[in-house]
């Protein structure tokens, strides 16, 4: 005879786990609001740039205007003309650009217009940019500009890195702002999701205590689970806690069965033995 071996069925392919996916589609959707955030903030700071820009050039403009002005007018007044210059650079100052104009024997007469100090935080990271990671530039456009009373004035135009260091810096907050509320919204979601998902594990702790005690009604009262992976255990810990509760009514079946013979047993045996030695 042939003896064959009987090879137990494979095991069905596991269902996919509810929990990465619940948490990856509430992170990739956190994702996506922020990133339209990006885009419609980037969109603004672009509209800022761009008028900056535009005021700086006009800015300049009119400097230019009001320089080339000082050597046309013989008669202007060099203190009304530098206070013209001042008033501009205050209301407008130039981007990239340090206007500088210079007496003949070299006083300086009006300097680039003080920047607005940077606020605490950010102060060292600017100075550490300005000390180390931006190589000096000294590109200067200069030109001279007759005066009334014969001497001349230099003006110059120097290449200033101060107010695009300023405009890279607000773009790397804003963007390291973006970032930080990217982290928070995905590490908010995950913890929600986890928290939600597994509450219920304290349920089925109980449950597993209970079935350790033989007591399975705390799996009989299990509730529906939340996930996928969470109701196959709650399913596998229903069928075990059914399964006990069959055993244990054999158990107590056999158990009875058991008295019972050993009672007919000993009533045989108390009547063999009577009739026996009866007769005896």
């Amino acid at each position: 005879a042939t003896i064959r071996r009987v090879l137990p069925p494979h095991p069905p392919p596991a269902a996919p786990l509810d929990l990465p996916r619940l948490v990856m589609r509430r992170a990739g959707l956190v994702g996506l609001l922020v990133l339209l955030l990006a885009v419609v903030l980037g969109l603004a700071r672009m509209g800022d740039d761009i008028d900056d820009e535009v005021d700086a050039a006009m800015t300049l403009a009119a400097v230019m205007a009001q320089v080339g002005r000082l050597g046309q007018l013989g008669q202007a007044d060099d203190r009304s003309a530098l206070e013209t210059l001042r008033a501009m650079q205050a209301e407008h100052p130039l981007l990239h650009l340090a206007l500088q104009v210079h007496a003949q024997d070299g006083t300086l007469l009006l300097g680039p217009a003080p920047a607005e100090p940077a606020s605490a935080p950010w102060r060292w990271l600017l100075q550490l940019h300005q000390t180390w990671l931006s190589a000096p530039d000294d590109r200067r456009v200069a030109w001279p500009v007759p005066r009334a009373d014969g001497s001349r004035w230099t003006v110059s135009l120097a290449a200033s890195h101060d107010s695009e260091r300023r405009e890279a810096m607000g773009s790397l907050l804003d963007m390291l702002a973006l970032l930080l509320l990217c982290v928070g919204g995905l590490l908010a979601v995950m913890h929600w999701n986890v928290r939600r998902a597994l509450a219920p594990l304290g349920r089925l702790l109980q449950a597993i205590a209970g079935i350790e005690g033989h007591d399975a009604r705390q799996v009989q009262a299990l509730p529906p689970m939340p996930t996928r992976e969470l109701e196959s255990l709650a399913a596998a810990l229903r069928h075990l806690g059914t399964a006990l509760d069959q055993a244990e009514a054999q158990r107590r079946q056999l158990s009875q069965q058991v008295l019972t013979l050993q009672e007919d047993e000993r009533t045989r045996l108390a009547r063999d033995l009577h009739d026996e030695f009866g007769q005896r």
